[in-house]
């Protein structure tokens, strides 16, 4: 099978890769965080890590590259038994969470090399969001620091993502509650980890009570927790509470790494009520979601879902074609036409989701299904119209980049551009004509 698209291109210049110029010009540019400036011993590495191609993702100013912190993260959870493999900027866990692993900065603190990582986890479950936390530690290298940071969370988070995947949760508490006009919402919450001297009393509150899952939570106040009974899709929270000496008090509450600082005020009356206490702090992750195994929301059809289940198929696909792909996913029980239609529709969508950042680009909705076959439009299939959608939330973070440009390659538009650019020609002002679909037996059938 494969596809044929008339492709007319608007200006000419010297040209060169397209997969290179896209990425670099037409994507990255949106994503290139700013961080501070560091001692010349130990810089930030985030802007390299963040703003690299695929090709680019070398050793960063620290030393540490892309790859490298990607490779500790693999390690941090294989020592915690947890099955991985390893691609070229993301680790994929055995239960299917992808992990994307980021060194954002770091530099020499006081007593030694100061980092502050980030995670990013995705999976169908959580679509279309992803969990993003960070992770601050400190060592004596950059290395010793990442890794550090990687251990805690797999050791305090990485059980809540695991449970957040199950009909019932293994380690969390949970709390379920049914809204009007929303559906079913549960809220996982992961260990308490208490942090005191050595020998002190077990944690406990004003009245007497040990500390329990529930305490941070209900710290944040009633409102704070109607809000997450009430919102939509999955977003992970962190929350944390320190009583140090002199009745110093400390309180964080992120949601989705964002900091929320109404929250904050209602909290610190929390670890100022801590009886008997020198210092103590107390750090807790939680993740609320409202679609979660043999559970789902109106947000996403059984179609959509199968949809972002098919992903996995392409991920170790190079060099499969397009008709072992359609037998891959017939063999795990989808139908011959949505196997079709995924295999046809998901490479080209995901593919014009890049090529919209092209200034002046413009594309046609209308395609020709078989080389004589009838005219169509493109919008009037759910998959290619779902996946489009997909393509774009892909891009904004909903999958790691090397995975999106695997399948985006895939698509005939991003092959004329390449065979374009190689002849000199530039991008901008692209027009994208009629696409052509030929060698799937059900969409032909579907509009004869």
């Amino acid at each position: 099978m494969s596809a044929e698209v008339l492709v007319k291109m608007a200006i000419r210049c010297a040209g060169q890769s397209i997969m290179f110029q896209l990425i670099k010009r037409y994507l990255f540019q949106f994503v290139k965080p700013k961080v501070a400036q560091t001692p010349q011993s130990v810089r930030a590495a985030a802007a390299e890590a963040s703003s690299a191609t695929p090709s680019e993702s070398g050793p960063g100013p620290s030393g540490v590259s892309e790859a490298d912190v990607v490779a500790i993260l693999a390690q941090a959870l294989q020592a915690a038994g947890v099955g991985v493999r390893v691609y070229s900027d993301y680790v994929l866990a055995a239960n299917g969470v992808a992990i994307v692993a980021k060194l954002v900065e770091a530099h020499e603190g006081p007593t030694g090399v100061m980092t502050h990582t980030q995670t990013i986890c995705t999976h169908s479950t959580f679509y279309p969001d992803v969990l993003t936390e960070f992770q601050f530690m400190q060592a004596t290298s950059v290395e010793q620091a990442i890794r550090l940071g990687f251990d805690a969370w797999v050791a305090f988070d990485w059980p809540v993502i695991n449970d957040a995947l199950k009909a019932e949760p293994e380690r969390c508490a949970e709390i379920i509650q049914e809204t009007e006009g929303n559906g079913v919402r549960r809220i996982l919450l992961g260990d308490v980890n208490v942090t005191q001297p050595a020998g002190a009393e077990p944690a406990m509150d004003a009245n007497g009570h040990e500390v329990c899952p529930h305490c941070l939570l209900r710290s944040c106040g009633s409102e704070f927790l109607e809000q997450t009974l009430r919102g939509k899709g999955a977003s992970g929270i962190r929350l944390f509470a320190g009583n140090f000496r002199d009745d110093q008090i400390k309180v964080d509450c992120r949601v989705g790494g964002i900091e929320q600082p109404e929250v904050q005020k209602i909290m610190a009356a929390y670890p100022a009520s801590w009886p008997g206490v020198s210092w103590q702090m107390r750090k807790q992750y939680l993740i609320a979601q409202s679609r979660w195994a043999g559970q789902t929301d109106n947000t996403l059809t059984e179609e959509q879902q199968r949809i972002l289940d098919a992903i996995d198929v392409f991920r170790d696909a190079d060099g499969l074609e397009e008709s072992a792909l359609v037998k891959k996913l017939q063999s795990l029980g989808y139908s011959l036409s949505l196997s079709e239609r995924v295999v046809c529709f998901v490479p080209h969508a995901f593919g014009r989701a890049i090529l919209e950042r092209i200034p002046g680009a413009t594309f046609s909705d209308e395609c020709y299904l078989g080389r004589n076959g009838p005219l169509s439009r493109l919008s009037e299939f759910s998959v290619y119209v779902f996946a489009l959608e997909f393509g774009r939330r892909a891009l904004a973070g909903a999958l790691p980049k090397s995975l999106l440009f695997a399948i985006a390659m895939r698509s005939a538009e991003i092959a004329a551009c390449n065979k374009a650019a190689a002849r000199g020609e530039s991008l901008e002002g692209v027009q994208f004509g009629r696409s052509m679909f030929f060698g799937f037996k059900t969409l032909t059938e579907s509009v004869a």
